[in-house]
Order: structure tokens, then sequence, then C-alpha cells
């Protein structure tokens, strides 16, 4: 199924009449993008998922984030226990180029402290580093976590990080 497809938010579904609220269309968005990406490992379908959030307008993106964050939070960090895994996150974010530094960031507060903190720090950054947080956070999602038709392989996950984070045109 093509993101496109899916409904938007207060706009009725094919058949009896539905209203979906903007977060389940969201999490439709990343499912479809994660299995999508997870078969193909295509730099097209991570693009048009941030493409897609962002015609939803509101905190769809955020939304996003906040699911990919949740979703990643169930993974043990390094290998360590949750706390230590914390401490890490934020050591290699201090060291870590700007985009990486905000995923990571992004992670330990979420971990740590929540959500709605984590949205803090979200809020903070600038569009256009949100945007590709947002990137590298689905990357990791779907090679850590992956879907019902695996994960996505090393070779490939690198292939998109370059295509959709490190050489993306400047927003």
């Amino acid at each position: 199924m093509d993101p496109a497809d899916l409904p938007r938010p207060n706009e009725a579904a094919p058949g009896p009449a539905r209203v979906l609220p903007q977060g389940a269309v969201v999490e439709g968005l990343v499912d479809t993008a994660l299995d999508a990406t997870v078969r193909t490992g295509e730099a097209g379908v991570v693009r048009r998922l941030i493409a897609e959030l962002g015609a939803l307008g509101g905190d769809s993106r955020w939304e996003a984030a906040s699911l990919l964050l949740g979703l990643l939070a169930t993974r043990p960090v390094y290998g360590l226990g949750e706390q230590q895994g914390v401490e890490r996150l934020r050591a290699v974010a201090r060291a870590a180029e700007p985009v990486t530094a905000l995923v990571l960031s992004l992670q330990a507060v979420h971990r740590a402290e929540g959500a709605s903190a984590a949205r803090e720090t979200w809020e903070q950054a600038p569009e256009a580093l949100r945007k590709l947080a947002l990137a590298q956070l689905f990357i990791s999602v779907a090679c850590t976590i992956g879907t019902g038709d695996g994960r996505l392989d090393p070779k490939r996950t690198v292939r998109l990080i370059r295509a959709v984070v490190i050489d993306a045109p400047a927003a």
C-alpha cells in the first residue's frame, strides 16, 4: 500500500464513513513505510514518508518521532542496563555530528525523562535538523527492529543513511 492511499485526518475512508485521528494516520504512514523500507531499502520511501508527514502538518513529524523513540526504547542500548545505556547515549551524543547528536539525545531524554521531555529537546532543534533526525530514527528502527518481513541489513542501512541523511540536499 502506498502511504498516499491512507486516509488523512478527518477524511472519510472508503466504505462506511470514518474519521481517523492524525495519530492513527501517522502510525499507518510509518508502518507502511517501514514495511516498504525493509523490503526494498529504497531512499525514496524514507523521503516520501518525511514529505507526507510534513504535508499532514501539525505535530505529525513529532508524533512519528515519538512513535519511533518508543519502539527503540523497547531494546537495550549497547547491551547495557537502562541507566548505563542512557549515560552512554549522552556521552556518544556529545561527540557526534549534529544529526546523530540529536537522535541520541532524543533517545536518552525519552528513556530517562519520558516523551514530554523528549519533545522539548525536539522543539529546540532547527526544522532542517529535525527532518534529518526523523529519517535517521526511522532507519534505526528499520535496521534494529524491522517488520514481519525482517530487518534492514547493514549494507542497505549504510546506503540509506548516506542517501537520506548524510548526502541530503539542504532543506
